[in-house]
């Protein structure tokens, strides 16, 4: 049995690849932090040996691959390890999977986890749990702690673009949400993302496929790139404009979606936010053209599904029946808990669109209850790029707490904090601007200030909401456990 050790094991890519290789027949092993990951549980279910701090003596000599995350890249242990083994990022070993399977990307700066859990969902329930698949992305779907992995003919991806990372992927069809500009500390401008996004588009295999939410202003410039540089491509756009291939009709009703293409079938979906419902149409599309790149696609109806003319519309239609079940992703509007007449929300938004988007749902499915928002900005780089669109973002919700920038590997933050700056920002706007809710705004240094802030703030109606890319869910229990010793 070959052997692979993983650094940076407990991070949620990371581990379900971990997940993904000992399924295949790897032995696996790793090395991470000791601060705790909701993703190290499935991880020791697996009986996966974790080792909590970075000794090269963890490593056995006899690893076939040595696989590491881009947050430990200039560690000593990498460094090392880079001299004695086989050595390759999370993206770089992606992309190796890619150029033996028959391969799909999802890409885009939002939803991109999102679709491709729905994707996984489609593609592993009926008939379909016989389709030789295996998913790998940064989230899992809610209650379904193992990895997806029903065979080794097809790999599903989550594509990022930092770093030109999506561009190591060779791929046999791509989905692309949207572009907006992220990652400032590698992207100068938007520009140049969308130049990268083209890139991709490039890569794919000589009459692939490409799937395009055209809604977004920058992912419909695409359409006419791939139009002029890749007429071999199977285009497919999709979003509430009439002429897109797959139009949404409605946008809020009740969580309903009509799609005129199938004769004005309707479905009736878990989420409210237009956005969102968009979500899952993609992930509709993108898991009918997986399945229509088998010789027999027929193989993967359901007895009771619905017969069209063109197969694509079946197996869309029976996707998006299946994902009216869809039980969510974690940390993405993740419900984890009710405290009497205070729900606790967890969501991983950490851009100013992401942010608005989980008010907007909130919003719509709660619209009597109070917001209570603690807030961890990440990167640095981020927030002082976007400050202006993070003020008006995080003045949607009614009461705010920011705690410190979550530290990142890949930058140096400043010691003029600019969460600090953000909380000065939205505090000098409160007063003045009567366009938003949000009456009052902290700015706190500890787990125990975050708590009893919380308690204090809280009174009844409210909705206590856990947001950004830090791992701070832990937090819903104490307040929990806080209210209840103090009530």
């Amino acid at each position: 049995m070959e052997k692979v050790f993983f650094c940076g094991i407990k991070g949620t890519g990371m581990s379900n690849l971990a997940l993904i290789l000992q399924r295949m027949g790897y032995e696996v092993s790793g090395c991470d932090k000791k601060d705790f990951y909701s993703t190290q549980n499935k991880l020791y279910d697996s009986n996966i040996n974790i080792f909590e701090s970075f000794n090269k003596d963890n490593i056995d000599l006899n690893i076939k691959f040595f696989i590491y995350s881009s947050a430990y890249e200039k560690s000593e242990l990498v460094e090392y390890s880079k001299l004695k083994y086989e050595c390759f990022s999370y993206p770089q070993f992606l992309a190796r999977l890619t150029k033996n399977n028959k391969s799909y990307a999802v890409c885009g700066t939002h939803g991109k986890t999102t679709v491709s859990a729905l994707t996984t969902y489609a593609l592993s329930q009926g008939k379909r749990k016989k389709f030789p698949f295996f998913s790998i992305y940064g989230s899992n779907i809610i209650g379904e702690d193992d990895v997806c992995f029903q065979g080794v003919d097809n790999i599903l991806i989550e594509g990022c673009e930092y770093q030109d990372h999506f561009l190591l992927y060779k791929t046999d069809g791509i989905l692309i949400t949207n572009i907006e500009f992220d990652h400032p500390d590698y992207f100068k401008d938007l520009n140049l993302m969308i130049e990268s996004y083209k890139k991709l588009i490039l890569n794919v295999k000589q009459s692939g496929f490409v799937i395009l939410n055209t809604d977004n202003y920058n992912s419909s410039k695409l359409e006419a790139f791939i139009k002029g540089s890749r007429a071999d491509l199977i285009l497919i756009t999709y979003g509430y404009k009439k002429i897109a291939t797959v139009s949404i009709e409605n946008t809020i009703n009740g969580g309903e979606v009509i799609i005129p293409m199938i004769y004005r079938s309707s479905y009736k979906l878990p989420v409210r936010n237009k956005d969102l419902m968009a979500n899952y149409v993609g992930a509709g599309i993108l898991s009918s053209c997986i399945l229509l790149d088998r010789e027999n696609p027929n193989l993967y109806l359901d007895e009771n599904a619905i017969i069209f003319e063109e197969i694509l519309i079946t197996l869309f239609n029976q996707s998006m029946e299946y994902l009216q079940d869809f039980t969510g992703v974690s940390r993405r509007l993740e419900f984890i808990s009710g405290d009497g007449d205070v729900l606790y929300f967890d969501d991983y938004a950490h851009h100013p669109t992401e942010i608005e988007t989980v008010y907007n749902e909130l919003r719509f499915r709660f619209p009597t209850k109070q917001i209570l928002t603690i807030f961890t900005p990440h990167t640095a780089s981020r927030t002082k790029a976007m400050m202006n669109d993070f003020v008006r973002a995080l003045m949607m919700g009614d009461k705010l707490i920011l705690t410190p920038t979550f530290s990142s590997a890949r930058e140096n933050c400043n010691l003029n904090d600019p969460s600090f700056v953000l909380f000065n920002r939205i505090q000098g706007k409160i007063d003045k601007s009567k366009l938003y809710s949000l009456n009052s705004v902290y700015y706190l240094g500890s787990d125990e200030d975050f708590i009893k802030r919380s308690c204090m703030e809280m009174t009844s109606n409210y909705i206590c909401l856990i947001l950004g890319a830090a791992n701070k869910t832990y937090l819903i229990d104490e307040i929990i456990k806080f209210r209840t010793k103090n009530s």
